[in-house]
């Protein structure tokens, strides 16, 4: 019996290899038919050339398109530039006119306030005179002083903030047209 059982072990070995042998022969069989042949090998490597052709042509074209809007985009900031330059160049010749507007109306407040001064003083010295005074060369340099101011302020131009730290008296119409007892 023992025979018998050795040959069934081996009998049943044996069939177990043939049938495993048989799975490996239908498996490699299957890979086979499977795996590409070299015709299809070459058409996927065709393929997957041209996929990458395109692809780089694709991305050729967008960096050509990106560079022609950065040159674009260029050429818009340097105009802005020079646009800003013209604006901040008008901005500043209307900032000086406007400057010597306001200080042509300062001298000609001051050359006002100066007539008016004087002239207030040359009209209370004509009425002291008419009173009796004896004030004839302070009416005279007065005058003069007026016809200064005429000649001085008609011809300045130019602001003077020393100007605005004058303390001008104050006359009133009571004061200028008072008529002396």
């Amino acid at each position: 019996m023992v025979e018998r059982d050795a040959y069934t072990k081996m009998a049943v070995a044996k069939a177990r290899a043939m049938e495993a042998s048989n799975k490996y022969t239908a498996l490699m069989e299957m890979c086979l038919t499977d795996s590409p042949s070299k015709e299809e090998v070459g058409e996927h490597l065709l393929t997957i050339q041209r996929l990458r052709a395109d692809h780089l042509e694709a991305a050729q074209v967008r960096d050509q398109r990106r560079t022609e809007e950065v040159e674009e985009l260029k050429g818009k900031l340097i105009l802005a530039e020079k646009e800003k330059v013209r604006l901040e160049g008008d901005l500043m010749s209307k900032r000086e006119k406007c400057k010597r507007e306001i200080n042509g109306r300062e001298v000609a407040r001051w050359r006002f306030l100066g007539r008016v001064v004087v002239r207030a003083r040359s009209e209370a010295l004509s009425e002291y005179k008419e009173g009796g005074f004896e004030i004839d060369e302070e009416l005279a340099r007065l005058r003069d002083k007026e016809i200064e101011f005429d000649i001085d302020y008609g011809a300045a131009t130019v602001y003077d903030p020393s100007l605005d730290r004058i303390d001008l008296p104050q006359s009133s119409e009571d004061s200028i047209n008072r008529t002396v007892e």
